[in-house]
């Protein structure tokens, strides 16, 4: 199916320059930077790139915090025609080395003295023939220059000495951003989009989501690096409305600027939102609000409920992945709470097949029975790149992808996110989501949160929990199993419940996701000690 186009991501900049040229487009830290001279500082830096000899297909690893050059340097190559590899400031050398390596980025650019990051440490732990392609390093702001990693480093500033850029090399089908999936079972792959994937997201959100309204305001909480940091800073283009940034998300001012500016938009964790309104002394401190797509426990806590209804905030789930984009469908604000906090929805885009299917036998599942979501449609990404393998295993037959996630359809056509399929549950030979025991789980009062994994039990397959406690009661182990033995089908009680001081995560730019491996092999430490 021929999918509509969009403008590039580079032609929704130069429109809004020229449609609204002395608008703000970005408010940040020292001040505010209007369209025109985001988009005059991007053609400045593409033009230095083009003079460092860096050119279309090129790949370009952006180690960079959110700052208005972090945008303007995107911009830059996308302007000629490369491909951003977003890394996360808070990776480690040996995650800088896999990535930036294995992605064979040619030019590397970094901020030496933001925040306490040993950006010097972090490098010398780097290994230089590891990053074969690597040819330059940008610096960034105060911090050593000359060498770095062997190769010659320019500071970013002297970019700005060239003259801007007329020329646009990028084209709807231009592969353009790389985001690198989380890693927590395997190394991470290299998810590929092109300006047609991510223009056309720009594009529509702003409509669907409602930030096209005159009075929009963006805050962006999510780092550039990853899909929902990326996303919502090119719908904030792509809609010419002013988005704020911070290099590092503080809640107190965070909600400081929510209120001097009247911010209506933002997508961010759970944590985000509700820390935020604990700052503020008003009953409902942010009333423009729009619907707020969060991303944490799916559904959420009730806790977090509990708060957002006392204060005023809108919540709405959303469905997202790197390889389909953040904010690919919402759930509808005409639903009742229940239905409304779980993750999944109506896609943004009209020509997008959502379907469910049964792994097991290769067939389709009707309304409301579960099996893996799979998505065909506009937004899907191009591919994992530099990796045939895994792209060949992601699509099915008929072009679907296969997401890894477990869901069913509604009879509406949206649909709902339960769980990964990884994540899944085999108890006495029936399939189980383990949000059914983690609901149970945290109806304690003692329990804040609860995650159930799977445990082989010497020749059975046994549910194990870890909980977090609230410290407001007494945890007691006997009396959490008991109250899933009175509720809950016999193979779904918990041999275990065990209370932890923290589940062991690992952290991407667009979540913290709970590492269920490492929980799998604790509960069959516990069990079989």
């Amino acid at each position: 199916m021929p999918y509509p186009s969009a403008p590039t991501l580079t032609q929704h900049l130069a429109r809004a320059a020229t449609e609204a040229p002395e608008r703000t487009a970005l408010i940040h830290d020292d001040g505010e930077m209007s369209f025109a001279e985001l988009d005059a500082l991007s053609r400045r830096y593409a033009a230095g790139l083009k003079a460092l000899g860096f050119s279309d297909g090129d790949r370009i690893a952006l180690w960079l915090p959110n700052t208005p050059e972090h945008y303007a340097l995107a911009y830059a190559v996308w302007r000629i025609g490369g491909v951003v590899l977003g890394v996360n400031t808070r990776f480690k050398a040996k995650e800088v080395e896999d990535i930036v390596g294995r992605a064979g980025a040619k030019l590397l650019a970094y901020q030496p003295g933001f925040k306490d990051i040993d950006f010097a440490g972090i490098l010398a732990g780097v290994d230089p023939a590891a990053l074969n392609k690597l040819e330059r390093v940008i610096t960034f702001g105060e911090g050593k220059t000359g060498d770095v990693l062997g190769r010659p480093s320019t500071p970013l500033a002297e970019l700005e000495t060239y003259g801007a850029l007329a020329e646009d090399f990028a084209t709807p089908d231009t592969p353009c951003q790389i985001f690198t999936t989380s890693g927590t079972t395997s190394r991470p792959k290299f998810v590929l989009h092109a300006h047609k994937t991510l223009g056309l997201h720009a594009e529509r959100l702003p409509a669907y989501w409602g930030l096209d309204r005159e009075d929009g305001v963006l805050f962006q909480a999510a780092p550039l690096c990853g899909v929902v940091g990326l996303n919502v800073a090119t719908l904030g283009i792509a809609a010419m409305r002013p988005q704020i940034i911070q290099a590092v998300y503080e809640p107190v001012s965070a909600a400081e600027l929510f209120v001097k500016h009247g911010v209506t938009h933002m997508i961010g964790m759970d944590a985000m939102y509700e820390r935020m309104v604990e700052s503020r002394p008003e009953a409902q401190p942010f009333p423009k609000l729009a619907p707020c797509p969060s991303f944490g426990a799916n559904p959420p806590l009730e806790s977090y409920l509990k708060i957002a209804r006392a204060r005023g905030l809108p919540i709405c789930a959303v469905y997202g992945m790197s390889e389909v984009m953040a904010l690919f469908s919402f759930q509808s604000m005409d639903y009742d709470e229940a239905n409304r906090v779980i993750g999944g929805g109506h896609a943004v885009h009209p020509e997008t097949e959502i379907r469910v299917y049964d792994p097991d036998t290769d067939a389709v599942l009707p309304i409301g029975e579960e099996g893996e979501v799979q998505i065909k449609g506009p937004t899907v990404m191009l591919e994992y790149a530099d990796n045939p393998d895994a792209t060949a295993k992601a699509f099915t037959p008929d072009g679907f992808l296969r997401t890894g996630d477990l869901g069913r359809m509604r009879e509406d056509g949206s649909f709902v996110y339960l769980a990964r399929m990884g994540d899944v549950l085999r108890l006495a030979g029936f399939l189980t989501n383990p949000m059914d025991i983690e609901k149970e789980l945290e109806s304690d009062p003692a329990v804040l949160e609860a995650q159930v994994v799977q445990a082989r039990v010497g020749t059975r397959d046994r549910a194990v929990a870890f909980v977090l406690l609230t410290g407001d009661t007494v945890f007691d182990e006997a009396r959490c199993i008991q109250r899933c033995r009175e509720r809950l089908a016999d193979y779904k009680v918990p041999l275990r419940v065990i209370a932890l001081d923290a589940f062991p995560v690992t952290e991407s730019a667009n979540a913290v996701k709970v590492r269920k491996t490492d929980l799998r092999k604790m509960a069959e430490e516990e069990l079989n000690r």
